[in-house]
């Protein structure tokens, strides 16, 4: 049996030697045959060989039968190395689809500093900002308790109190348009409603592209396995005409 030669191959190109022979006048017996085939073959038939000449008799199996048993054996060979295949696939295919997921949603640019890899609700200077406004108004209030407490208590004169108010209401209208400024740069819930969903949808398309190509493979498979089925009976028709070959050689030598 040459390298990389199918059981089929090796099955046809036996026969035409053996039916050569047969028309020189050589004659065999059917172990003799079997025994021929299996020495034929090479190392990585070895186990499948030892288990046939272990479970059967040579002198009791026929030819056919013979190559029929190497042919199962090859198919499954191919079928269990055509798994391992696809299922290294998937997982380079998942690797890469976590990968490029992973990476599409670091390129979102935030909507308040620019920055990529989160939304404008989770930006870290729009919640430093939130803090320092709140911290505003509380000295707001403190300042409004202050002047109260200076209206009864304060021994300072008229004109030094409204000195002092004006001062301090200058400085209350200042802490004011800030307070303004800042709430203009508050969250908008439309852009965030809008960036989540394209986030969510985004992620959709990944899974579904990911699922796809999980059927297509799924496909080839089957494909496959139609072409296997079809070699398969090509085989069988093959092999019917080679009994038939034998039965007409041994009816005509009767």
């Amino acid at each position: 049996m040459n390298n990389g030669e199918s059981i089929s191959d090796f099955q046809k190109r036996f026969t035409h030697l053996i039916n050569h022979l047969v028309d020189l006048g050589r004659k065999f017996e059917e172990e003799e045959l079997n025994l021929k085939v299996l020495q034929c073959l090479d190392r990585s038939w070895q186990t499948k060989v030892s288990a046939i000449e272990e479970s059967k008799d040579l002198t009791s199996l026929t030819l056919a039968t013979l190559f029929g048993k190497l042919r199962d054996h090859e198919q499954k060979l191919h079928i269990f190395e055509e798994n391992e295949q696809q299922d290294k696939k998937g997982k380079g295919f998942n690797k890469k689809a976590n990968k490029k997921e992973e990476a599409s949603t670091s390129s979102y640019n935030c909507f308040e500093c620019g920055k990529p890899g989160h939304i404008k609700a989770e930006c870290p200077n729009l919640l430093k900002k939130q803090q320092e406004e709140k911290k505003v108004k509380k000295n707001v209030k403190g300042k409004r308790a202050y002047i109260a407490w200076e209206d009864n208590d304060s021994s300072t004169t008229s004109d030094e109190f409204e000195f002092e108010e004006k001062n301090l209401c200058l400085m209350v209208g200042a802490d004011q348009d800030t307070i303004v400024s800042d709430s203009d740069l508050e969250s908008n819930p439309v852009y965030d409603q809008l960036q989540e969903a394209f986030i969510q949808i985004h992620k959709e398309a990944v899974k579904l592209d990911a699922l796809n190509s999980k059927l297509k493979n799924k496909l080839s498979w089957y494909e496959n396995a139609l072409i296997r089925a079809e070699q398969e009976l090509e085989i069988l028709k093959n092999e019917h005409d080679n009994v038939q070959t034998i039965f007409n050689f041994n009816e005509a030598h009767c």
